[in-house]
């Protein structure tokens, strides 16, 4: 009796098992990765008036503030 084409599945691979290790461990490093950039901002302020990056200590501010938000776009264009 002739097999039916239809019935045989296309791919016979077996089924590979779920890497869970590798996976527990980029989750927590992808986890982890925002409470590293959340714990810089309280030394932004002063390591830009360590560095001599702003004269005027009134708009070290302004300028922490430039630092922060040009992180996120260099990140990303980097990775």
């Amino acid at each position: 009796m002739p097999i039916d084409p239809e019935s045989q599945p296309l791919l016979s691979q077996p089924t590979t098992p779920l890497p869970k290790f590798q996976l527990s461990l980029l989750f927590f490093i992808r986890a982890t990765d925002p409470i590293c950039f959340n714990v810089i901002f309280p030394f932004i302020n002063q390591m830009l008036l360590d560095v001599h990056a702003v004269e005027d200590p009134d708009r070290v501010g302004y300028a922490a503030g430039v630092v922060s938000s040009l992180f996120q776009p260099f990140r990303i264009s980097t990775t």
